[in-house]
């Protein structure tokens, strides 16, 4: 069985010179503003329904007698804990921009 070649160093720069011009100079360029726009609006859409929901659960489990005192804070730290999950997310991910 025999060996592959190594390749020519010289024929591998000229290769590399060779992608590298291809390669597109500056920044990506920005999405379309109507884009940007719609992103805006949906995550004001989807925070007024999360507000809506959060109200309206809080106005059931209003409602629940004191003795399922228990459950209602088990619910209450489950949410805490994944609201906080959501924000650490959102504040530690990495932004091409």
């Amino acid at each position: 069985m025999a060996t592959p070649q190594e390749p020519d160093p010289a024929e591998l720069q000229q290769r590399l010179e060779q992608l590298i011009q291809e390669q597109p100079s500056g920044p990506p360029a920005a999405p379309p503003r109507s884009a940007r726009v719609t992103n805006k609006i949906s995550n004001r859409l989807t925070l007024g329904v999360a507000v809506a929901l959060a109200l309206m659960i809080g106005v059931q489990l209003g409602g629940l007698p004191w003795r399922f005192r228990r459950e209602i804070w088990q619910i209450q730290g489950v949410v805490v804990g994944l609201a906080l999950g959501v924000v650490i997310g959102r504040l530690s991910v990495r932004r091409l921009d």
